[in-house]
């Protein structure tokens, strides 16, 4: 395949401690052979604005794997993360 999917997600963060990190994961489905992730995944998160603020792609060259990304998030302040998934 090679298919670009992509879901996102628009959230405001309540009552966070200054620094505190908010984490995100992503997962590829595997391969119905279970022999490994056959998904490249990435995932991106937007201020209100729609300004990129951060990125976790750390194999952006269309190799294979799951990401996390763990931000300090303001409280009182709109957000969207994004994930994508290339296959």
């Amino acid at each position: 395949f090679n298919t670009t999917v992509s879901s996102s997600y628009r959230f405001s963060v309540n009552n966070a401690a200054p620094g505190q990190l908010t984490s995100f994961r992503s997962s590829g489905p595997w391969d119905i052979f279970g022999f490994g992730a056959r998904t490249d995944t990435a995932i991106a998160l937007y201020d209100s604005s729609g300004n990129r603020i951060a990125l976790a792609d750390a194999d952006p060259l269309l190799a294979e794997g799951d990401e996390t990304l763990s931000v300090p998030l303001q409280s009182g302040r709109s957000y969207t993360v994004a994930f994508y998934a290339r296959q």
